[in-house]
């Protein structure tokens, strides 16, 4: 599901009965594992009937198992969320796509790849292809959230930050629950000390997900410089509930 959850493409679902492994996509899949273990034959329009059944007993377990999206348990450090939101698991997904009307995985692995090659620009300091890699997913796809997003934190490290603002702004336009986008634009005026400016970031993260530790504790941060003592103390505390173990909340219990 990161495909739908993070671009917005369709979701990939599999079920495997015997030999026969379907997989459920906008192009749907058949493949006989016996005599093609690598699945390199799709046999779906030779043998649409084979895929019938195994379609039905998957959209059945889908409804008998069907779940709700939830951030990851509470022992997940700030750090790793941090490091999700930049590849797009934790984007919010206020649009989440179905398999009838979004684009195959399959068909965008090229635009995934260089996504990928981005994010290996991004975090190993070579800046400047980040955000021409980002900038050409952009330009063929200008839904792809996840490249808006780190395109914004790329043009940040270029000290070009008013771009880097209307990158957020942007995706946050087009879904207003993009997490990373909010979470981005209030770590940057927390940053320029300018705690009304980010303000509003941080409680629009509280308000979609209350159980999100670093929102609640960088919103405590702001109002507790805002002087909102009681505010402060409250999201902070409920900060240190989800992730007690943090060094934050650890320093904080030990004073």
């Amino acid at each position: 599901v990161y495909a739908r959850d993070a671009f917005r493409w369709a979701p990939l679902l599999a079920l495997r009965e015997g030999s026969l492994k379907y997989i459920d996509a906008p192009k749907p899949e058949l493949y006989d594992l016996s005599a093609d273990p690598h699945e390199r034959i799709n046999l779906i329009s030779k043998n649409p009937g084979q895929a019938v059944p195994l379609k039905r007993r998957l959209d059945a377990l889908q409804k008998r198992y069907a779940t709700g999206h939830s951030l990851p348990s509470r022992d997940t450090s700030p750090e790793t969320l941090a490091r999700m939101r930049s590849l797009g698991y934790l984007s919010g997904g206020g649009h989440a796509a179905s398999a009838t009307n979004a684009p195959d995985p399959k068909d965008r692995l090229p635009e995934y790849q260089k996504f990928e090659r981005g994010l290996d620009a991004l975090y190993s300091g070579h800046i400047i292809n980040a955000v021409a890699t980002f900038q050409s997913i952009l330009a063929a796809d200008p839904h792809n959230l996840p490249a808006r997003g780190n395109l914004g934190d790329a043009l940040l490290k270029l000290h070009r930050d008013n771009e880097a603002l209307r990158q957020w702004q942007l995706a946050l336009h087009e879904d207003p629950s993009f997490a990373p986008a909010d979470e981005a634009i209030g770590e940057y005026w927390l940053s320029q000390g300018d705690f009304a400016r980010a303000k509003p970031s941080f409680e629009h993260m509280v308000q979609s997900e209350p159980a999100d530790y670093q929102a609640q504790f960088d919103l405590g941060l702001v109002d507790r410089h805002l002087g909102l003592d009681r505010e402060a103390a409250e999201h902070i505390s409920a900060a240190c509930r989800l992730v007690p173990e943090s060094a934050a909340c650890t320093a904080r219990t030990a004073r």
